[in-house]
């Protein structure tokens, strides 16, 4: 009841113009991933393509999402990431195999490069945790990536499920994207390295 009465009060002071108008969200960018020194001492001969990875928990669009109490997921008011969560990944992962000096290139499917072998991902969290009551604490990435040779029928390689948890203040909009920005760093590079291992047991 008191909804209905507040919607006929709006209406007529502002008009049919303005109903359904609101504000639009601040947007948080995550600076791209780059390696600032090579990882490897030589790159292998392979090309990687990346699948847009699928999304869980809340996570396909571009708003920031927050767990709380490890249960239900929200999202953080008046902001959104500069793009959806999948191509947010995405991006970050053709950054990082291209960066570290690792691989002879990688791109997204689609794009002007061709190669058998396949890095596919499942976006399991990125989000913030927090406490009713309590801001957030913790910027937290948790994906599942598999390798496939699709010259084999699309044939698994290998998978590993990767995790990183980046606590500290976060109080503020500001501290939330650099938590994050230092926890898909952090997970880029171990991707990275689990990328060259199996593809140098793979394809000496």
């Amino acid at each position: 009841m008191r909804f209905l009465i507040f919607f006929g009060v709006v209406f007529l002071s502002a008009g049919c113009a303005d109903l359904f108008r609101s504000e639009p969200l601040r947007i948080l960018t995550l600076n791209e991933f780059a390696q600032a020194e090579s990882m490897c001492d030589v790159a292998l001969p392979v090309q990687i393509l990346v699948d847009l990875p699928e999304s869980y928990s809340g996570l396909g669009s571009e708003r920031i999402a927050l767990l709380l109490e490890n249960r239900e997921v929200r999202y953080l008011e008046g902001y959104k990431w500069d793009t959806s969560v999948p191509l947010l990944v995405r991006g970050a992962l053709v950054n990082a195999l291209n960066s570290g000096g690792c691989f002879a290139g990688a791109a997204g499917v689609g794009d002007s490069l061709s190669s058998p072998f396949r890095l596919r991902a499942g976006i399991r969290r990125m989000h913030f945790e927090q406490s009713e009551g309590d801001p957030p604490s913790v910027a937290v990435i948790s994906m599942d990536l598999n390798l496939r040779d699709f010259s084999r029928q699309g044939g698994l390689i290998s998978r590993n499920l990767f995790t990183v948890r980046e606590e500290g203040n976060l109080s503020s909009p500001y501290a939330l994207g650099e938590a994050m920005q230092k926890a898909l760093g952090r997970s880029m590079r171990e991707v990275v390295i689990w990328c060259r291992s199996v593809m140098e047991r793979y394809h000496p």
